[in-house]
């Protein structure tokens, strides 16, 4: 009897022995990728890089905006002048490229009876160096207001990728210098459009157009 009972006794602290071994065992398995994790999340450093890229072209369109501001007792008769001034104005600029209607009002005047009425149109043309020629051929017309000179580059999507290609290099220029081992893991591009050139004196050239990319990275070393 007593043989049995000594047996008995150490095959319960067997069991009790492996299932605690048992129990350790499964805790230790995610215990250890816990604190590599967190070494790894430790060891990784970020660095957020920005960059603006530049490209430079000519301007080969021009943009022409020109009124006439008509006054009449009647609002019909206001509208009849300012059409008849407009058409005049509408076959200046067909000389010279396609036209477009930009605006159009007719409200009654504040200081005295009568009406105001204002149509502006538009000319998109090539011919950048018929500029003072359109503009005397407009005050002829009868022309009222010139509204805006406006230049643009017919590139312009075209420049819009070479920045960018130029900023993303910049700004991989940029992490190098911190580390050789940078790692880019995001890049975005908040803005992309043409701005005024300075030729650097401080002096803005209108027909250069300068079309800017604006980057921001995040890199990881």
């Amino acid at each position: 009897m007593r043989k049995t009972a000594k047996k008995k006794k150490e095959i319960l602290k067997v069991k009790k022995s492996l299932i605690l071994l048992a129990a350790l065992t499964a805790l230790a398995i995610p215990l250890s990728h816990t604190v590599r994790a967190s070494a790894d999340t430790a060891d990784a450093q970020r660095y957020v890089i920005s960059a603006v890229g530049q490209v430079y072209a000519d301007a080969d369109i021009m943009t022409i905006s020109a009124g006439v501001d008509t006054y009449a007792v009647s609002l019909e008769d206001g509208q009849e002048q300012n059409a008849r001034a407009a058409k005049k104005i509408e076959e200046v600029f067909s000389q010279y490229g396609k036209v477009r209607e930009d605006y159009f009002s007719a409200y009654p005047a504040y200081d005295k009876s009568g009406f105001n009425i204002t149509r502006q149109l538009c000319c998109k043309t090539d011919k950048l160096d018929k500029l003072d020629e359109i503009l005397s051929a407009l005050a002829q017309a009868g022309a009222t207001k010139i509204c805006s000179v406006n230049y643009c580059c017919s590139r312009e999507d075209e420049m819009k990728i070479e920045a960018l290609k130029k900023a993303i290099a910049q700004v991989k220029e940029k992490a190098a210098a911190v580390s050789p081992n940078m790692k880019l893991v995001e890049l975005n591009e908040f803005c992309a459009y043409p701005v005024c050139y300075d030729n650097g004196t401080g002096d803005f050239d209108a027909r250069r157009i300068c079309v800017e990319s604006h980057v921001q990275a995040v890199f990881e070393a």
